[in-house]
């Protein structure tokens, strides 16, 4: 049975530091649940390894939200949830998977797309031999042959422009509008 987190786990209520959107899954390119005012109570039933992102529900809503925008209370006070300060609460780390997406959300329109929006971290990809942060990188979440990815031999624009090409053929010899690869 896969690990996913539930219900039956302990809770720790939270707050948010500011709006922000509860996601689908532990990222920014997961599709929005819901929309967090500031202030708002949370009930975080753990995070991600490393802290960064936390599994929480607010009203009917089950989703994703970056630590950094989690208040718990430690000692009294609210502060914003770090590593050790989950740890001195009783956070504990949980997994997302696909059992979790079918736990959630069944019932949302983006349901049928999780292969579109589950992008585990890569290992290196042969596009990107000198990229330090594999296919992803800083202009993620593209996947590595997304044709728009800055780093894909068949970009519209290529690394000369759209009249020249070393895929096409002909044209200037310079790079277009003064600079390398569009980046969307």
């Amino acid at each position: 049975m896969p690990l996913i987190a539930t219900a039956a786990l302990a809770q720790t209520t939270g707050y948010t530091t500011a709006t922000v959107h509860l996601r689908a899954g532990p990222g920014t390119g997961y599709p929005v649940v819901a929309t967090l005012p500031q202030n708002a109570t949370i009930e975080v039933y753990g995070c991600q390894s490393g802290y960064d992102w936390c599994d929480v529900s607010w009203n009917a809503a089950r989703g994703w939200i970056a630590s950094s925008y989690i208040l718990t209370v430690n000692n009294g006070q609210r502060t914003v949830l770090t590593p050790q300060v989950a740890v001195a609460v009783g956070i504990t780390i949980v997994v997302f998977n696909q059992a979790y997406w079918h736990a959630h959300y069944q019932n949302y329109p983006w349901y049928p797309y999780w292969n579109r929006y589950y992008h585990p971290y890569a290992p290196y990809h042969p596009y990107h031999p000198y990229h330090p942060y594999g296919p992803y990188g800083p202009y993620g979440p593209y996947h590595p042959y997304h044709p728009y990815h800055p780093y894909h031999p068949y970009h519209p624009y290529g690394p000369y422009g759209p009249l020249y090409s070393p895929h096409h053929g002909g044209g200037h010899p310079y790079p277009h509008h003064g600079g390398g690869w569009h980046r969307r």
